[in-house]
């Protein structure tokens, strides 16, 4: 039985894209109000890193924004739970 890489190996022009957009990283965006400084910015990360399929985590503290890479749909209601353990808030961006 082959592996995912060696299927993609045999791919070629729109059978790429197709591959590519399936595989494509999931973002999603959401702000957490109390962000203030460099300390809640490495406790969000850190935090939201300890999943499974993160792949990248953004904070930006002045927009008091967070982008989460990941591999697969993430569990914004897990990661509004663990928050909370920390002392923050999630709001979902529309």
């Amino acid at each position: 039985q082959k592996t995912a890489y060696e299927i993609s190996l045999g791919l070629v022009g729109s059978e790429m894209c197709i591959r590519d957009s399936y595989y494509k990283d999931m973002e999603t965006r959401f702000t957490v109000p109390e962000i203030s400084c460099g300390h809640c910015k490495e406790t969000i990360e850190s935090t939201i890193n300890s999943l499974e399929n993160v792949e990248a985590v953004n904070v930006d503290i002045d927009q008091k924004s967070v982008e989460v890479k990941s591999s697969s749909d993430l569990d914004l209601s897990l990661v509004s739970n663990m928050l909370d353990e920390q002392g923050y808030t999630v709001v979902e961006s529309s």
